[in-house]
């Protein structure tokens, strides 16, 4: 009988020793599935930031559009009067002397007046191009960061170093 008692409680320890090892297993497993679901709401806010900042982007593209297509209509008006100045001056039926340098200072102030828009023109031909350069780079940036979470961290990382570079980029111009 103490065969038998001797040979229960080894197979007592053996089930025991199982048991903790399984204990063990259970909690280094909801230890990685607490992990996985921090991770995982991570990466769900950090989608969520993304998407703020890419719609901002997209605003701001939108504004930069507006702002350019009403540059372009000013310059055309300047163009315009600039034209019927000109169309003026060269007039031979022009009143006299007073009435020709009023033109001429006329037409001189539109000719300043368009290169100064053209000029402002090109610059914000150059910032929309940034700004849609820049949308581009975090749209493609955003597809990468979907296909997988352990590209996770080093997407978000390019990501903030394309968003500071534009940032200060754009500071430094204007």
């Amino acid at each position: 009988m103490s065969s038998e008692v001797l040979g229960l409680q080894i197979d007592k320890t053996e089930l025991e020793a199982a048991r903790d090892l399984l204990e063990h297993e259970i909690n280094e497993m909801k230890y990685r599935q607490q992990q996985l679901e921090l991770t995982n709401t991570n990466l769900q806010r950090q989608v969520e930031r993304l998407s703020e900042e890419k719609e901002e982007r997209e605003r701001e593209a939108v504004s930069y559009f507006n702002s350019l297509e009403k540059t372009r209509e000013a310059c055309q008006d300047l163009q315009i009067q600039l034209d019927h100045a000109l169309q003026q001056g060269q007039d031979p039926n022009s009143k006299g002397n007073s009435l020709f340098s009023e033109v001429e200072d006329r037409r001189a102030e539109m000719e300043r007046q368009l290169i100064s828009m053209k000029v402002q023109y090109q610059s914000l031909q150059k910032q929309h191009a940034f700004s849609r350069q820049q949308l581009h780079r975090m749209k493609v940036l955003s597809a990468h960061s979907t296909q997988g979470e352990q590209q996770g961290e080093s997407i978000s990382g390019a990501i903030f170093s394309v968003l500071s570079t534009s940032g200060s980029s754009f500071k430094s111009r204007y």
